[in-house]
């Protein structure tokens, strides 16, 4: 049968539980028809999700997800191997090394505003060296 209550659930077991059980393997739906679902801080609105007051962080659509505002993290970020690019009109920065493993290609002037700033090259073996060269001119 269909449980109906016009007012809140209080349970106060020590560790409660809501539990779905089917024999058929169909799953749970926690929906509100006129709203939004908060489970703890963390609050699910249609196809968004988010904090009370900032409900579209994280928006989830079948082609992908898009996050409002920063990503942070204090472990590595991996994307595959050909799907990374910066989309922005502005400056970019990092901050530290940044390692290229393929050909690197700039559209525009690469300045060096070091005080005793270098190119250098590291390359071993008896084939290695250092070639700078221009398709036109």
């Amino acid at each position: 049968g269909t449980l109906t209550t016009t007012d809140d659930i209080l349970m106060s077991e020590e560790t409660a539980a809501l539990t779905h059980d089917s024999d058929t393997g169909v799953g749970l739906a926690i929906t509100s028809t006129n709203g939004y679902v908060d489970v703890e801080q963390v609050r699910f609105t249609d196809d968004q999700i988010g904090l009370a007051g900032t409900e579209g962080l994280v928006t989830l659509s079948s082609s992908g997800v898009d996050i409002a505002g920063s990503l942070d993290t204090d472990g590595h970020f991996k994307v595959a191997d050909t799907k990374f690019t910066i989309d922005v009109s502005g400056n970019t920065y990092a901050d530290g090394t940044l390692g290229v493993k393929g050909l690197s290609t700039l559209q525009n002037n690469l300045e060096l505003s070091k005080t005793d700033a270098a190119i250098k090259h590291t390359g071993t073996g008896a084939t290695t060296g250092l070639t700078i060269s221009s398709d036109n001119g």
